[in-house]
């Protein structure tokens, strides 16, 4: 459709429609030539420079962190899978303050289902809550440092970025470290 000429004054305008969502869709635009138009095609952009396509993979990983972070769970060591975002963390330290030891409340897991859980029970999945957070970060952190390593434009096409990718890549750094000692409790 590149080169195609419109007669003037415009008879169909059906024709003239269609050929300006065809441009739309295809890059080229229709310029005025005096006695006619002409579809042109529209010249490809600048190929961004690697300090612009690693600002913009960072913004990219930002996105895709903060809705990792709004959606975040993981499996409890009481058997479920528990929310683990900040309403959740903050929701469970609530009834740890409330509930003393030895007593128990409903506690709706991340399927909706509700489980008798403890005071203690509670501060076990609210240390799970953390320590998933903490790799969460570790996660972001992890293709931060692969943005930043990357030489070329390229190469950070080659970074896949998303919640659930940050979630896999999170998950995965948990699994390595679980049977790792380093000194802490979870």
């Amino acid at each position: 459709m590149i080169g195609k000429q419109i007669t003037k004054p415009v008879s169909d305008w059906g024709d003239y429609t269609q050929t300006a969502i065809w441009c739309n869709d295809n890059r080229a635009v229709i310029e005025d030539k005096g006695d006619w138009y002409e579809v042109v095609a529209l010249p490809e952009p600048p190929k961004p420079t690697l300090d612009e396509a690693r600002a913009g993979k960072l913004v990219e990983l930002n996105a895709a962190f903060a809705t990792a972070s709004a959606n975040a769970h993981c499996r409890s060591s009481l058997g479920f899978e528990i929310n683990a975002d900040e309403i959740a963390n903050r929701n469970i330290e609530g009834l740890t303050l409330v509930l003393q030891p030895g007593e128990s409340t409903l506690f709706r897991a991340y399927d909706n289902t509700f489980h008798e859980v403890t005071r203690e029970q509670l501060e076990t999945m609210r240390k799970e809550i953390v320590v998933n957070s903490q790799k969460l970060y570790q996660a972001k952190w992890t293709l931060e440092a692969a943005i930043t390593a990357a030489e070329t434009v390229e190469a950070l096409d080659t970074i896949a970025l998303s919640a659930e990718a940050l979630g896999e890549l999170a998950r995965g750094l948990k699994e390595t470290t679980a049977g790792e000692t380093d000194g802490q409790t979870e």
